[in-house]
């Protein structure tokens, strides 16, 4: 018999309906909301882009619920945008996607370079063991991405060990 092991992804606003905060070294960042309610983030020419998808900068210390270990996963459009997760190694990446492991517990945003304009359209925080589970299911084919909702989450909801 085996057992169920259920699976979340912790984040409040996966499919990205929130403004997030934004950062960068120089003046000139823009933040608008498209027709289709998500937000495209527009950094300087010159300047790096910082989107803080896992929380915010705007407390002293920073908001952070992402625990050192976990797992944060972000796609986004343009798929070819050269991007970073700060305070992370990244574990699996694709065209408009990454998956980055906590390393230290300090400000976690996601980098773009100069001149950047990008549209968050999905992220995820997981768990050690979660993150298991969601990259064994993505690495076999039973998750698109790994990363998941309650829209997008295979038929039975949890996964079978």
């Amino acid at each position: 018999m085996s057992d169920l092991v259920y699976l979340k992804n912790l984040m409040t606003d996966p499919r990205c309906t929130r403004q997030r905060d934004v950062w960068s070294n120089i003046s000139g960042t823009t933040v608008h909301r498209r027709d289709d309610g998500l937000y495209q983030y527009n950094g300087p020419s010159d300047g790096a882009l910082a989107i803080f998808v896992w929380g915010s900068n705007r407390t002293v210390p920073p908001v952070q619920d992402v625990s050192v270990g976990d797992v944060v996963f972000a796609k986004f459009t343009p798929a070819d945008a050269s991007c970073d997760v700060e305070s992370s190694t990244i574990v699996l990446s694709g065209d408009g996607w990454v998956a980055a492991r906590r390393n230290i517990l300090t400000n976690m945003s996601l980098h773009f370079s100069n001149g950047a304009s990008v549209t968050l359209e999905r992220c995820a925080h997981y768990t050690p063991e979660t993150w298991e589970k969601v990259r064994e299911m993505y690495e076999t084919g039973s998750l698109e991405l790994p990363y998941f909702d309650y829209k997008t989450m295979p038929l039975g909801g949890g996964y079978s060990s």
